[in-house]
């Protein structure tokens, strides 16, 4: 078995963000303890989308891809010893698009995207912790991308574990574009047919016409009622169908500068079911919110949040603030935002949230420096208590004292070119960093988190990872 190996973290570079972290760094302030990163052993290649999930007994999973491309799975039992699983069988032309989820009964579901010329999710199960696999069945075998899992609660009928499945039509999104969901009622082992989230004529569909989308941000499924809910961000439309209060007058492909953030749900993931609400519409100032996607989760009592970057100017992702906006369940009114940290020359990217009991968080995300060689990114965790109130307590952290990549916010948001033909170039032509990581709770409330890192910064490119180890819970009784 593969082992993982330590990284130590320096000092240096952490003097270097205290511009961050000086604002939050009161004693009485919750203060967030990480473990020393690890960089798994054959994730050699920089441009991976980790995820993590946890079973009930706090064994945790991180998926990634190897130095070849290659979907793999780590498991630890403590957060600082990793060992390499077999891979999922049946892969063919893996991408960087994965994810994983763990059911109640330990069963490990995981994805990845198969990648061109026809884009599909490959979708595998095991009941014996990665060491055999099964495919499931139900995938649409074409023109899938950017899929989430959230496990709910068991169907009725079946008395299984409902798996849910999200993903977005890529290629034929230039047409018709939305946001689908798939439903197994058979904890993974088969999905239903694809249901979309957004009607023609609702507002949220007009506006997912203004750019074949960069994909939905998230899909998690509430512990208060078991209601399914789904995030995406998109331009905005106006009411005739048309593009004319976003960044460009042109759909963009893949990566999409986003001015709104839309939540739907759902009880059941059902036809006809989703109710949709809008939890971030910077529409009119046009400022980037999300970049490339968003964080999406739902605490205890089922209150919602999404957390995203804010670009400081309009059309453009620099100088960007780390934000999030919460609602109560039925998502009735959003918050007004609140800054978990301010904006800088550089900016922030890549915000991915977690929640436990009502108002404790945990937010990760890369943080720029600008700096001689060009402004340098370094993975960040940021603990929030009181997260409902006005004045949340708030601490952040440097994960590792390195910087993960390097280069300005709109290089590495898949931005470039100039004209009426910028927006189509995005995410097709333009080279950018990975959209996702990943995030998993603990049953003890503690977080770990999964980054990828390029050679370009100064370092070794790979998967890290990072576990919570004292100082915070997302659980109260968990300190």
């Amino acid at each position: 078995m593969t082992r993982w190996r330590p990284v130590v973290i320096g000092l240096g570079a952490l003097a270097l963000l205290a511009f961050t972290v000086g604002v939050a760094a009161a004693p009485s302030r919750p203060v967030p303890v990480f473990g020393a990163p690890a960089l798994l052993e054959g994730t050699g290649t920089t441009f991976t989308e980790p995820r993590v999930a946890f079973r009930r007994d706090g064994t945790r999973y991180v998926i990634s891809n190897t130095g070849t491309g290659t979907a793999v799975i780590y498991s630890s039992r403590n957060g600082s010893e990793w060992d390499r699983l077999p891979p999922l069988t049946g892969q063919v032309s893996p991408s960087p698009d994965t994810d994983i989820v763990v059911t109640r009964t330990g069963r490990m579901i995981a994805s990845e995207l198969e990648g061109l010329p026809a884009t599909s999710i490959f979708t595998a199960y095991s009941d014996d912790c990665g060491r055999t696999w099964h495919s499931s069945v139900g995938m649409v075998p074409v023109d899938t991308d950017r899929q989430w899992f959230a496990a709910g609660r068991d169907d009725p009928t079946t008395h299984q574990p409902r798996v849910y499945l999200l993903w977005h039509n890529l290629f034929s999104g230039l047409a018709t574009h939305n946001m689908y969901v798939q439903t197994s009622t058979d904890n993974g082992a088969s999905f239903g047919p694809p249901i979309p989230v957004t009607l023609p004529g609702s507002q949220a569909f007009l506006d997912l016409q203004c750019g074949d989308s960069g994909g939905p941000s998230g899909i998690v499924v509430s512990p208060k009622d078991g209601s399914v809910i789904v995030s995406f961000g998109t331009r905005s439309a106006d009411v005739g169908g048309g593009c004319g209060a976003s960044v460009t007058g042109d759909t963009e492909v893949n990566i999409v500068a986003a001015t709104r953030h839309w939540v739907v749900s759902s009880p059941d993931g059902s036809p006809g079911s989703w109710k949709q609400s809008l939890a971030v519409d910077d529409s009119k100032s046009k400022r980037i919110v999300a970049g490339q996607l968003a964080g999406l989760a739902v605490d205890r009592a089922g209150n919602v949040y999404v957390a995203y970057p804010e670009s400081g100017v309009q059309g453009t992702s620099e100088r960007s603030a780390v934000r999030y906006v919460w609602a109560k369940p039925g998502l009735a009114h959003w918050s007004k935002p609140v800054t978990v940290a301010k904006q800088s020359t550089a900016g922030h990217l890549l915000v991915h949230i977690a929640a436990g009991d009502p108002g404790r968080l945990m937010l990760a995300y890369m943080a720029g420096v600008d700096t001689l060689r060009g402004a340098m990114w370094y993975s960040m965790a940021a603990a929030v208590d009181g997260g409902l109130g006005s004045s949340p307590k708030i601490r952040q952290v440097q994960l590792m004292s390195g910087p993960a990549f390097t280069g300005e916010a709109d290089e590495l948001e898949g931005r470039c070119g100039f004209g009426p033909t910028a927006g189509i170039q995005n995410g097709v032509i333009c080279g950018r960093i990975p959209d996702v990581y990943g995030m998993g709770v603990a049953p003890n409330g503690r977080v770990t988190i999964a980054w990828p890192a390029s050679k370009d910064a100064g370092g070794e490119g790979g998967t890290y990872v990072s576990t919570e180890v004292k100082g915070f819970s997302l659980y109260a009784r968990g300190r």
